[in-house]
Protein backbone atom coordinates (compact mmCIF):
# COMPACT_ATOMS: atom_id res chain seq x y z
CA UNK A 1 0.00 0.00 0.00
CA UNK A 2 1.61 3.17 -1.20
CA UNK A 3 0.85 6.74 0.61
CA UNK A 4 2.44 8.43 -1.64
CA UNK A 5 3.58 7.85 -5.22
CA UNK A 6 6.33 9.36 -6.42
CA UNK A 7 6.86 9.19 -10.41
CA UNK A 8 10.24 11.21 -10.13
CA UNK A 9 13.63 9.92 -9.48
CA UNK A 10 15.97 12.32 -7.06
CA UNK A 11 19.38 11.76 -8.70
CA UNK A 12 21.36 12.03 -5.19
CA UNK A 13 24.71 10.22 -6.76
CA UNK A 14 24.83 13.44 -9.31
CA UNK A 15 25.93 15.61 -6.43
CA UNK A 16 27.96 13.06 -4.32
CA UNK A 17 31.33 14.37 -4.98
CA UNK A 18 30.06 18.37 -4.02
CA UNK A 19 28.85 17.01 -0.91
CA UNK A 20 31.45 15.06 0.22
CA UNK A 21 33.87 18.22 -0.12
CA UNK A 22 31.26 20.11 2.02
CA UNK A 23 31.76 17.37 4.84
CA UNK A 24 35.42 17.54 4.55
CA UNK A 25 35.75 20.99 4.78
CA UNK A 26 33.33 20.84 7.59
CA UNK A 27 35.32 18.43 9.37
CA UNK A 28 38.22 20.39 8.89
CA UNK A 29 37.21 23.46 10.18
CA UNK A 30 35.89 21.51 13.25
CA UNK A 31 38.83 20.03 13.86
CA UNK A 32 41.28 22.79 13.32
CA UNK A 33 38.69 25.28 15.95
CA UNK A 34 39.01 22.20 18.72
CA UNK A 35 43.07 22.74 17.75
CA UNK A 36 43.06 26.17 18.25
CA UNK A 37 40.71 27.29 20.54
CA UNK A 38 40.66 24.23 22.84
CA UNK A 39 37.31 23.18 24.47
CA UNK A 40 35.37 25.24 27.28
CA UNK A 41 34.91 22.64 30.31
CA UNK A 42 33.70 25.62 32.82
CA UNK A 43 30.46 27.30 33.22
CA UNK A 44 30.49 30.35 34.86
CA UNK A 45 27.19 32.14 36.37
CA UNK A 46 27.45 35.38 36.77
CA UNK A 47 24.88 37.66 37.77
CA UNK A 48 22.03 37.02 40.41
CA UNK A 49 21.09 38.37 44.00
CA UNK A 50 23.14 38.20 47.14
CA UNK A 51 22.09 38.69 50.80
CA UNK A 52 24.53 39.80 53.22
CA UNK A 53 23.06 39.63 56.70
CA UNK A 54 25.09 40.92 59.79
CA UNK A 55 24.68 40.28 63.74
CA UNK A 56 26.32 41.74 66.68
CA UNK A 57 25.94 39.06 68.03
CA UNK A 58 24.85 35.35 68.03
CA UNK A 59 21.93 35.24 65.59
CA UNK A 60 18.60 34.16 66.73
CA UNK A 61 17.17 32.43 63.65
CA UNK A 62 13.53 32.90 65.05
CA UNK A 63 13.28 36.36 64.32
CA UNK A 64 15.15 36.41 61.77
CA UNK A 65 12.53 36.06 59.64
CA UNK A 66 14.51 32.94 57.59
CA UNK A 67 12.48 29.97 58.01
CA UNK A 68 15.88 27.98 58.60
CA UNK A 69 14.76 24.27 57.38
CA UNK A 70 13.80 25.74 53.97
CA UNK A 71 16.95 27.29 53.64
CA UNK A 72 19.31 25.01 55.33
CA UNK A 73 20.54 22.84 52.25
CA UNK A 74 21.19 26.05 50.24
CA UNK A 75 23.17 28.03 53.02
CA UNK A 76 25.59 24.60 53.85
CA UNK A 77 26.12 24.47 49.92
CA UNK A 78 27.22 27.96 49.56
CA UNK A 79 29.44 27.47 51.99
CA UNK A 80 31.13 24.30 50.70
CA UNK A 81 31.18 26.23 47.32
CA UNK A 82 32.66 29.13 49.56
CA UNK A 83 35.26 26.77 50.90
CA UNK A 84 36.05 24.70 47.78
CA UNK A 85 37.05 28.26 45.98
CA UNK A 86 39.27 29.25 48.94
CA UNK A 87 41.67 25.98 48.52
Amino acid sequence: MEFFRIKKDIPFMRFALIFNIISIATFLIAVGALIGKGLNFGVEFTGGTVMEVSYSGPADLGKSGLNWNRWRSLILSCKALETRKQS
